[in-house]
């Protein structure tokens, strides 16, 4: 059955585009949504050719970013994947099966002599009063050069029909938040990054750039896996994973991707420096705002974090919030940088609330957003931003307004009834999980993007490649990540897991790298599950899911 579907996906899908996250056939009422299926709305024979190159001020903007400022030491060299040369192994050999082992890029990035453990992990002169510490870092991932956006439709090889631009609508934004146990120093960092995704090696070389960073800024150990690193999705985003571009060969643009993982490490600076005192309380409330093509559950539920600076006079430092949808307010034809609904957001509680704001997205197995058109407002957050050609009055803009404010109120009424967070400390495990894919279109996708992501083929059954995860428990909150869109009833099935071990509040989001969407063995193996079609054409197949599970469950098992 599995290779049958394997099959299924070549040929059923090698025909239509590449469409991560927007295979959404509820249509608002205004009819704007895009059906990603129509092959006819990915060409986009209306675009222009010039997408508005010219129309970008020259005034420095401090929001935009300049590739040429980022660290040198960042940029990956991606390099031929001719490993024989180089004395690497083609694969790794392990009991049963192998791995296919492409070149490391970031193999360079961490110093050979440093003895790690030797290290303190709190900075120097940093001294507590309360349990918890915590810490906010912002930078800026918004580039100023033409780049390819993420999601919708892939332009098959057709740069005329690729979604690019240079226009900015609204920021791109890294926000990281810095937790720390000050009884035993340990630091974890929840990082929202506004883009699609990162493919696995990405993910490491982020970690790799971190811990070297906070080494060189500060003399401690951090463990780099400890930056959950957490992706909005925002199809209005840059593409990270070279999926979206014309691939076969151009793939993503390497200056950006460079960017990103220099400014990840810095946001992860600032928010380590700026730890300090202070009391954390949590609340959680569904909002029953959105839906998703999930036969089984829906995961509406919205969790808010509040951390307050004590004093005489208290401060609100930020809030931290995880919910679940896709950020897709905008259409396709759209061609405007923007973080879509997770930015307007964040401006609403920054603006109604204070503090700094973070979201971090939850649950995105085919799951979207109500998008109200309007909310009693004349005019949309960002008024000042770019607008794509032909698009400058589009209601979208005003979608994405409305949903970021629908999202905000529901934030803040969570907000109103908050528990204080339980003064039991952090723990962070990790783990990699080992699997068979039995999707050979979408692996025949990624193999084409001239990086370093290992490749199966269905029929080779001992071939392996590999997914990572994160286990975050921060007082009785817990965090565990899925590299991908998973989907609610997967979800929850591992909060089940952590739950039944005595982890409380266990919640999944999105993060620690991308593999397309994440589906249940049942869901991926039911046939008469016609509406799942498309997402089965970028699952990696039914054995994720029992090796997640298995994973999990030895992570979570007491040793005895």
């Amino acid at each position: 059955m599995k290779k049958f579907f394997s099959l299924v996906a070549v040929f059923a899908f090698s025909s239509i585009v590449i469409a991560c996250g927007d295979s959404n056939n509820q249509p608002d009422t205004s009819g704007d949504d895009v059906n990603v299926n129509d092959v006819s709305d990915i060409a986009q024979p209306d675009v222009p050719e010039d997408t508005g190159n010219d129309v970008r001020p020259d005034v420095p903007d401090p929001d935009v970013v300049d590739p040429d400022t980022v660290d040198p030491d960042v940029v990956p060299e991606i390099v031929d994947d001719v490993v024989e040369d180089l004395g690497r192994p083609d694969v790794i050999q392990y009991d049963g099966f192998y791995v296919p082992n492409p070149i490391d890029p970031y193999e360079d990035v961490l110093p050979k002599d440093v003895d790690w453990q030797s290290l303190p992990k709190m900075p120097a002169g940093k001294t507590f009063t309360t349990r918890y510490a915590a810490g906010v870092g912002i930078t800026s991932i918004t580039p100023d050069f033409v780049v390819y956006l993420g999601g919708f439709g892939n332009c098959t090889a057709n740069d005329d029909g690729c979604r690019k631009t240079d226009l900015v609508h609204d920021p791109v934004e890294v926000r990281a938040v810095a937790f720390a146990d000050t009884t035993t120093n340990d630091i974890v960092i929840m990082v929202g990054i506004d883009n699609v995704g990162l493919l696995d090696f990405d993910v490491v070389g982020a970690h790799r750039h971190v811990q070297k960073k906070l080494y060189e800024s500060f003399g401690i150990h951090f463990p780099g896996a400890n930056a959950i690193l957490a992706f909005s999705h925002a199809h209005s985003s840059i593409d990270t994973t070279g999926l979206w571009g014309p691939m076969m060969g151009a793939g993503r643009d390497e200056a950006y991707t460079a960017m990103v993982l220099s400014q990840i490490a810095e946001a992860c600076r600032l928010a380590v420096e700026d730890l300090g005192d202070i009391e954390l309380s949590w609340g959680v409330d569904e909002l029953l705002e959105n839906y998703s093509g999930d036969p089984d559950t829906l995961d509406s539920n919205m969790w808010v974090i509040k951390g307050v600076k004590p004093g005489e006079t208290p401060e609100l430092k930020f809030t931290l919030t995880r919910w679940a949808a896709h950020p897709t307010t905008y259409g396709d034809d759209y061609l405007t940088i923007s973080s879509d609904f997770p930015g307007t957001f964040r401006y609403a509680m920054e603006r109604d609330f204070g503090g700094k704001s973070i979201y971090i997205n939850g649950p995105l197995g085919d799951t979207y957003p109500n998008r109200p058109g309007e909310c009693g407002l004349e005019e949309e957050f960002f008024p000042e931003g770019d607008r794509a050609p032909g698009m400058e009055e589009g209601d979208g803009y005003m979608k994405a307004t409305c949903t970021g404010l629908m999202v905000a109120n529901a934030a803040q009424g969570v907000l109103q009834t908050l528990t204080p967070l339980a003064e039991t400390g952090i723990e962070v495990k990790h783990d990699q999980v080992f699997f068979h894919p039995y999707n050979d279109f979408l692996m025949f996708a990624i193999g084409n993007i001239p990086l370093p992501f290992p490749t199966c083929e269905a029929i080779m059954d001992d071939c392996y490649i590999y997914m990572r995860y994160s286990l975050v428990r921060i007082g009785d909150l817990t965090f565990i990540t899925a590299p991908g869109e998973i989907f609610p009833t997967f979800a929850k099935d591992l909060t089940d897991i952590a739950a039944t071990a005595g982890y409380p509040n266990p919640m999944v989001v999105f993060g620690q790298g991308w593999l397309g969407y994440l589906m249940t063995e049942a869901h991926y193996n039911d046939a008469s599950l016609k509406d799942l079609d498309y997402h089965r054409g970028l699952c990696p197949g039914p054995d994720l899911y029992p090796k997640f599970i298995e994973s999990l469950t030895k992570m979570v098992t007491p040793a005895e």
